[in-house]
């Protein structure tokens, strides 16, 4: 398929190749990112980066890549960006928060967290209340990983309303960043209504 009439298909291979470290594959790809078709280039450099090949000539078009029509792409290259601390991996993300994908919200989110954007602290907090409960623990845990002062009165805000479904994920993310009244916080997730909560809560302070 590197060979493919089908510029699409050229393309997809070429990031394939990068994904799963085939042989040769930087000739293959290096060759593929004069290809006349943007998306072979886009997605060869997507598979550059994954092989660990520089990313400072790979940037721009790992940033255009995130424009691609297929999820695996997309979240190659917005984690490929957040590796290399692009700071415009910061925007990108903050676009992709809003994503239909799970998946792709979640990799913004964890690419929020590792930059320390602090400007996402109110993206995150709407992200906390995703209906996708992975989704929600993750932007919890990148609130945690901010550690300022906006991030932890998110935190507590969120920590506040008794209907938060990743309630045990935000008294841990508390806890890990200093936020006070934590036993009494895990004392009233012990006696809370819903069993799943109190088991949670009674295997997050076994791993505490």
């Amino acid at each position: 398929d590197l060979k493919s009439d089908d510029p699409a298909a050229r393309g997809l291979a070429a990031f394939r190749v990068g994904k799963y470290h085939s042989p040769d594959a930087t000739t293959h790809l290096e060759k593929l990112l004069k290809d006349p078709k943007g998306i072979v280039q886009r997605r060869a450099a997507v598979g550059l980066a994954l092989l660990g090949e520089p990313a400072a000539r790979l940037t721009q078009r790992l940033r255009a890549a995130m424009d691609d029509p297929v999820l695996a792409v997309r979240l190659a290259a917005l984690g490929q960006l957040g590796r290399v601390g692009d700071p415009q991996a910061v925007p990108l993300a903050l676009q992709a928060i809003e994503d239909e994908q799970p998946a792709m919200r979640r990799a913004a989110i964890a690419v929020l967290g590792q930059l320390k954007a602090q400007q996402a602290v109110p993206a995150l907090t709407k992200a906390a209340g995703d209906t996708d409960l992975p989704t929600a623990k993750a932007a919890v845990l990148a609130l945690a990983d901010l550690s300022s002062t906006a991030s932890k009165a998110a935190l507590e805000k969120l920590a506040a309303d008794p209907e938060q479904p990743a309630r045990v994920t935000i008294a841990v993310a508390l806890y890990h960043c200093g936020g006070e009244g934590a036993a009494e916080r895990f004392a009233k997730l012990l006696e809370d209504e819903d069993e799943q909560v109190r088991r949670q809560t009674v295997v997050a302070l076994g791993e505490l």
